[in-house]
């Protein structure tokens, strides 16, 4: 399941994802319902460890194909991609109300 990751190291970010009414991690959710069963295992393990590589940077050294601020319309919000198996999937988020947090908000996922 994606979850924050309960210790925090120093200077890092913890990210977390919302859950709907009944509890539901809505990115389980996501990766149990629309991810073909043979990309799933492969699409969770490229996200914890982006998440895992970026929790360890200062926000100003993320950068793409990790990770991207967008601008406009959408300023405040950021993509973290992963690209397992040649198939694009961008994570939307947001910083949250804690010091040092991201919420994840949404979900994009696309062929390339």
């Amino acid at each position: 399941m994606m979850e924050s990751v309960p210790s925090l190291p120093l200077g890092g970010w913890r990210f977390n994802t919302l859950k709907n009414e009944g509890e539901r991690d809505f990115i389980e959710r996501w990766l149990s319902g629309d991810v073909p069963i043979g990309e799933r295992k492969a699409v969770r393990e490229y996200m914890r460890a982006t998440l895992s590589d970026l929790r360890f940077l200062k926000m100003e050294l993320w950068k793409e194909p990790q990770f991207k601020w967008l601008r406009g319309a959408h300023e405040g919000i950021g993509e973290v991609r992963i690209h397992p198996r040649g198939k694009e999937y961008r994570f939307l988020g947001c910083l949250g109300p804690e010091a040092r947090s991201i919420y994840a908000v949404n979900w994009i996922d696309e062929e390339k």
